[in-house]
């Protein structure tokens, strides 16, 4: 790697944290998902920026390939604002956007991590409108290509939030299962409502909570983490 690591990828650099094992708990509830839904694509999304939807993406990934059978492979589907690699401390020329294009193929684009099983595809040259590009059937091919893979391989997307942009409505219909973060205290209620109700046509298998000490005004949890389902209400 030619950086660092990020902080926030705790199931990396601190695996021992409570954070981390918040989040192999959260990859044990997938795996479940997986097996009874027979799903291996999760889209990871939020409703706003920065309530830690790309941490939580690429905290799953790392769990997930903690375990030497599995293979993985984090695709970093917000293509506006792209930020995978800077969890990892990856530095990059080209990725998804290049492969959607037909400016590459696949294989040259995937970026080895600290774990051999688990790869990173970039987002590739910065895109303003994406959109198109994500709806391609090469997209969907793509992710089509990574179910076919079956048992032990799983494929997470980090994908743009919800109500700024159409692209992660775009992806929800190709993935198996979305994962909606919500950062507790931030959100309006009335804002991840409305998330939800756009993502109405997607598997949605549940919302993490993060970021949460204390009671909070919005949400009933009192501890840092939190994983659950249901419809928020004032």
């Amino acid at each position: 790697m030619s950086e660092e690591c990020n902080e926030c990828l705790v199931t990396l650099l601190d695996p021992r944290s409570p954070a981390a094992e918040q989040y192999r708990s959260l990859k044990a509830h997938l795996m479940g998902e997986a097996e009874t839904r027979l799903i291996n694509t999760f889209l990871v999304t939020s409703t706003i920026r920065g309530e830690g939807k790309t941490t939580t993406a690429c905290n799953i990934g790392v769990t997930l390939a903690n375990n030497p059978q599995h293979s993985v492979l984090i695709i970093d589907g917000d293509m506006r604002i792209p930020s995978v690699h800077k969890m990892f401390g990856i530095k990059y020329e080209k990725g998804l956007i290049e492969y959607l294009r037909g400016e590459a193929d696949l294989d040259s684009l995937l970026v080895p991590t600290h774990l051999d099983n688990l790869f990173i595809l970039p987002a590739g040259e910065p895109c303003s409108n994406p959109s198109e590009l994500l709806a391609s059937p090469r997209m969907r091919d793509l992710i089509k290509n990574e179910e076919a893979k079956g048992k032990g391989h799983y494929l997470i997307i980090d994908s743009p939030p919800i109500i700024s942009t159409t692209d992660s409505r775009i992806l929800s219909g190709y993935a198996g299962g979305v994962i909606l973060v919500v950062q507790s205290g931030k959100t309006p209620i009335d804002i991840i409502n409305h998330g939800l109700s756009l993502l109405k046509n997607a598997q949605i298998l549940g919302v993490v909570l993060n970021n949460i000490s204390g009671i909070s005004p919005y949400y009933p949890y009192n501890y840092s983490y939190a994983y659950g389902y249901a419809e928020y209400s004032k």
